[in-house]
């Protein structure tokens, strides 16, 4: 939003959503409407049967490696925006995987790794 609302009601149809109040300092504001952008960071969360995931260490300085009990199809790392910064599609069945973080700011990211049971999130804090 581009004004910041306190004590608002919100509700959504597809791609938008309406405010339908909410305070700005002292003044009542009426019908704000926004648009909702998805972010790939909170799609896909925990489907599945959990295989025994391991992203670290956490926090990271700049080498996250991910370890899975089942093939790594893929792992994605997203900034805090929804931005992807890494990408790796190892392939071969592999189970281990590392990422490089070290050209990327310190900050909060967000690791997305798809094996054949689903596809899990997890949250990676990036120290320099």
């Amino acid at each position: 939003m581009l004004v910041p609302r306190k004590s608002h009601a919100a509700g959504g149809i597809q791609d938008r959503s309406d405010f339908v109040a909410g305070y700005n300092g002292p003044f009542l504001n009426l019908n704000h409407q926004a648009r909702v952008v998805t972010s790939p960071v909170a799609e896909g969360v925990g489907a599945g049967d959990r295989p025994d995931l391991r992203i670290g260490p956490n926090p990271c300085t700049g080498v996250l490696r991910v370890s899975s009990s089942r093939a790594i199809e893929s792992a994605v790392v997203f900034d805090a925006q929804g931005r992807k910064v890494v990408e790796a599609t190892p392939g071969h069945g592999r189970t281990e995987i590392r990422l490089e973080l070290s050209g990327q700011v310190s900050g909060i990211y967000f690791a997305c790794v798809r094996t054949e049971e689903g596809t899990w999130t997890r949250k990676v804090v990036l120290e320099r």
